[in-house]
């Protein structure tokens, strides 16, 4: 039975650590851009951005 295991285990194992491979620099690169966007989030332009349509 182990025979039939080993390589579903090792499979899984080499998908695990190629994904963490591969996508860590990619959420790395989100969690940063996430951070930036809520440092500067509370700051409001004193001009806006269009002036009002008046109807």
């Amino acid at each position: 039975m182990s025979r039939r295991l080993t390589p579903y285990i090792f499979a899984g194992l080499l998908g695990a650590i190629s994904g963490v491979y591969i996508f860590k620099p990619v959420l790395e690169e989100v969690a940063a851009a996430k951070e930036i966007r809520g440092a500067t989030e509370g700051i409001k332009s004193p001009v806006p951005e269009h002036p009002p349509v008046k109807a």
